[in-house]
């Protein structure tokens, strides 16, 4: 699918709501990273809780593939990043269900979560 094409149907998803949401059709619209950039910078503080619940922050459990470095290429941590300032208490339980250990290290993940 084009790129324009996937951000319509993204937008059609959110457009929607939260209430017909399904995540198996939000996973196949998210299927390169433009459109999971696009994908999280459309959702609200409304998709916060669906997000978490059907998964979407699994990658942030994910050891960085160099950890010597720093890339910032993760839209689930500038999604919750913006929605720390809408709903703090759910974003706080977001970041403590995320393990950060030896095996999981992420140096992305954890500068963000102390920002």
């Amino acid at each position: 699918m084009k790129q324009l094409e996937l951000h319509k149907q993204i937008d059609v998803f959110f457009k929607a709501g939260v209430r017909s949401a399904k995540a198996d059709l939000a996973l196949s619209l998210i299927s390169n990273e433009d459109a999971k950039r696009y994908f999280f910078s459309r959702a609200d503080e409304n998709w916060l809780t669906w997000l978490w619940q059907n998964k979407f922050f699994e990658p942030l459990k994910k050891k960085a593939e160099d950890p010597t470095r720093y890339s910032y290429r993760l839209p689930e941590l500038e999604y919750l990043t913006r929605m720390a300032e809408k709903d703090p208490v759910m974003v706080t339980s977001i970041i403590e269900s995320i393990p950060v250990s030896q095996g999981t290290f992420n140096p992305e993940v954890v500068d963000r979560f102390m920002w």
